[in-house]
């Protein structure tokens, strides 16, 4: 016999909540990143004259310090508050490297820009998916993860009508 799984709403509430709290943290990684590019680029624009990041990841670290201390010692380049050496030799330092290849730039340059969009059309579609908030989404009593409320001021605990007296209710 098949078991029957069984989805609970407290476990979509559970993929609700990750889903928005990641959600939420992208966003935030992704700001946080923009804002380290910009203050970084902002240091090896002046340092380097580079125009963008993908220049500057051309530099090898030691291509970098070579370029760096040629434009410090013509004078083109000021540090203030901070040894050349200490900037240059431990400040800034490499944190990854790799090679990077635009796989669709070389495919179109081998076998050009037709047969690479008869490939992409041939590809499978990929989806991906998450978990969001509905209306219609009510946790049953046994299942929430909310504690319960404390009935209002002057109606019954049981939320039958508006307590009168003590212990006489009406409807």
């Amino acid at each position: 016999m098949d078991q029957i799984n069984v989805i609970e709403v407290s476990d979509v509430r559970a993929a609700i909540k990750a889903c928005s709290e990641a959600s939420e943290k992208r966003k935030a990684a992704d700001a946080a990143d923009e804002a380290r590019k910009r203050a970084a680029m902002k240091v090896f624009e002046a340092l380097l004259e580079v125009k963008s990041e993908s220049q500057l990841q051309s530099y090898s670290p030691d291509e970098l310090r070579r370029a760096a201390r040629r434009r410090i010692q013509a004078g083109k380049v000021k540090l203030e508050g901070i040894d050349v050496d200490v900037f240059l030799d431990q400040v800034i330092q490499k944190s990854w490297s790799g090679r990077s290849i635009s796989w669709k730039n070389e495919f179109v340059a081998e076998l050009g820009e037709s047969k690479a969009a008869e490939v992409m059309q041939q590809a499978a579609e990929c989806f991906s998916y998450k978990f969001v908030e509905a209306a219609g989404l009510v946790p049953t009593p046994s299942t929430s993860a909310e504690p319960p409320r404390k009935p209002a001021k002057g109606v019954s605990a049981a939320g039958q009508g508006t307590v009168k007296r003590a212990g006489q209710v009406t409807k």
